[in-house]
């Protein structure tokens, strides 16, 4: 799971963005998120280990900037924390076909604060350490995290 994260991460890091700007489309998340939700809770801290990890190493080999690459992976988990907690909190059985349709909205609407809580970690630091303007990068983390 971590390499294949970690492999749709830097991925997406060469493919879609610009120079100095953040990448267009982001999967690794919900692909992350899927696996903690297929998962027993009580396993997920090493899942969000891997996953962390991946992201640091996706992000250094692309921006070499190692401060920038962590913040940036630990709101990465931020966001996963909070739509798999989030989802797992009210909707304990996700294979539970009658519960399909409170999941798909306990999912959108828990993203849409997730890509929020995460988008300002990362424009922060965005800002701060990688140069960029923090409301440009908000709102390219907040469409591609979506």
């Amino acid at each position: 799971m971590a390499i294949l994260v970690g492999l749709l991460d830097w991925l997406l890091l060469h493919v879609s963005r610009g120079p100095g700007e953040l990448a267009a489309a982001w999967f690794g998340n919900g692909l992350l998120v899927g696996w903690l939700l297929s998962r027993p809770t009580r396993f997920w801290r090493w899942y969000l280990v891997a996953g962390l990890l991946a992201g640091v190493l996706a992000r250094l080999l692309s921006t070499g900037q190692p401060l920038l690459a962590v913040v940036l992976a630990l709101a990465d988990i931020v966001e996963v924390l909070i739509v798999a907690g989030a989802v797992r909190w009210k909707v304990p059985n996700i294979r539970d076909p009658r519960r399909w349709t409170e999941l798909g909205g306990v999912a959108t609407s828990s993203t849409l604060v997730a890509c929020a809580v995460s988008g300002v970690l990362a424009s922060a630091a965005y800002a701060r350490i990688g140069g960029g303007a923090f409301l440009s990068g908000f709102v390219s983390w907040d469409a591609r995290h979506g």
